[in-house]
């Protein structure tokens, strides 16, 4: 049978995922049974997670499409610890016959079967609750350490640390102390964020990390109460840390004031002179491009952990408007907001999906599939979702006026850049890949942009 494989890292002293697929790989071979693929998610699988399990989706995929016959779990809980994922899987692979073998437990599931779809069940149920309790002896403990005035997790710029058993000692590191003082007393006399980080830059002075110094840096710096010698938790003072104080309360009052100050100037960062900011993403770590300047040339760059790419803005904006204005020549379906810009109406799948998932728990309990405290369980958890959903589709919504035109592209030359970047964003989206050394020479836009259509649901 047509196997795949599916290994999933948790934090803690649980198997790592090689050792989970090692073990798969040799239960499955004993049973005689053909490897079709591997995957492995290295994110957690929880509600708690923020991050998308790309691979969890790719199986999803497979088992949807019938390309397998057989998913191979180390346990239970390397599927999905979130209750209303665990469920629609199963439905999944009872719909599509496809059984799930347990390395773990050394057995094979037909989820045809009601009983094994009971128990498999009730396991997600189970796997949500330990996530719950985890998460919540996690938060408690936070908790506790704040109230001890121990310091937070991440050591901050201006401090060092020692750990001996589960204590931590924290005192100043009196060189980046002096950067630290000179920072905080250089934006109090007037100094702009961007000049601060500029000129240590030039000085080649880091972050703790070494990375260079940035607005958004540093005034998470000034905001930190951690230099005060003061723990706070969850934006409230709990306790008197443990640790020196490097700023005084009045200094740091004094910039608090400073950028709550409502009518303070700020330099932003091109967003509205340069509409691609936060719209174009990079196509190695997804993270959204920010505008910044190298020899006097703007560029669009990633400012991700890896710094992944960078290109013209001059380039990119020419190639994606030429790409915007095509797609504005066809009759679309569109709305108009509260500045006058039109946009398509975007589809919610989301809350959709999630209704017809809700209809389906809930006959499920009628016809006696589920019993009744666990399909109530099952049915609040998506109608928590759902709620969610739907406040998110509420909030890409403007005035429901709708109409059918056909634009020109000298519209949207003459608009301005806060108006194009609304265009672009409901037109398409755009990605811009990693591009080896190429000394001087200028790889063209569109070698290295990905343009892609923005889902429309067409009203007539």
């Amino acid at each position: 049978m047509r196997t795949v494989l599916y290994g999933r890292q948790s934090k803690g002293d649980e198997s790592s995922v090689e050792d989970q697929i090692t073990e798969q790989t040799t239960d499955v071979t004993e049973q005689g049974w053909q490897i079709v693929a591997i995957l492995s998610d290295l994110v957690s699988a929880s509600r708690f997670g923020k991050k998308q399990r790309d691979d969890w989706l790719q199986l999803l995929d497979l088992v949807r499409n019938g390309a397998v016959d057989v998913v191979c779990f180390w346990e239970s809980s390397r599927g999905s610890r979130e209750l209303e994922d665990w469920v629609v899987f199963l439905k999944l692979c009872r719909t599509k016959g496809v059984k799930l073998r347990i390395t773990k437990d050394k057995e094979t599931i037909d989820l045809g079967s009601a009983k094994a779809f009971r128990d498999m069940a009730s396991d997600g149920l189970h796997n949500a609750y330990e996530s719950d309790i985890r998460s919540d002896n996690t938060k408690r403990g936070v908790r506790m350490k704040a109230a001890a005035g121990r310091p937070p997790g991440k050591l901050v710029f201006g401090y060092e640390r020692s750990r001996k058993g589960k204590e931590i000692t924290q005192w100043i590191n009196e060189p980046e102390a002096v950067i630290v003082r000179r920072i905080f007393k250089e934006f109090s006399e007037g100094k702009s964020l961007r000049s601060i980080a500029l000129e240590l830059h030039k000085e080649k002075i880091g972050t703790k990390g070494g990375a260079a110094w940035s607005h958004t840096t540093l005034r998470r710096m000034l905001l930190n109460p951690t230099y005060l010698g003061e723990r706070w938790f969850q934006g409230k003072f709990v306790a008197k840390g443990i640790w020196p104080p490097i700023i005084d309360r009045a200094t740091f009052v004094t910039v608090a004031a400073i950028l709550a100050d409502p009518n303070r100037k700020v330099n932003h960062d091109g967003s509205f002179k340069y509409w691609l900011s936060g719209v174009a993403q990079c196509d190695e770590c997804s993270s959204l491009l920010r505008v910044g300047r190298t020899r006097g040339v703007t560029h669009y760059r990633c400012f991700g952990s890896g710094y992944c790419v960078s290109i013209r803005a001059d380039d990119l904006e020419a190639y994606v408007a030429d790409q915007v204005k095509e797609r504005m020549l066809s009759v679309r379906t569109v709305e108009k907001d509260e500045i006058g810009i039109r946009v398509p109406i975007l589809e919610d799948e989301t809350v959709k999906t999630l209704e017809s998932r809700l209809l389906d728990v809930k006959q499920a309990i009628v016809d006696g599939t589920y019993s009744i405290a666990f399909g109530g369980e099952v049915a609040a958890d998506i109608e928590r979702k759902l709620t969610e959903a739907k406040e998110r589709a509420s909030a890409k919504l403007v005035k429901k006026t709708v109409t059918l035109l056909r634009w020109s592209g000298a519209e949207f030359d003459d608009m301005t850049p806060e108006q194009k970047r609304k265009v672009a964003e409901s037109y398409v989206t755009v990605r811009v890949r990693k591009v080896g050394k190429t000394g001087s020479i200028r790889i063209a836009a569109e070698d290295r942009v990905t343009v892609a259509d923005v889902e429309l649901t067409e009203f007539i």
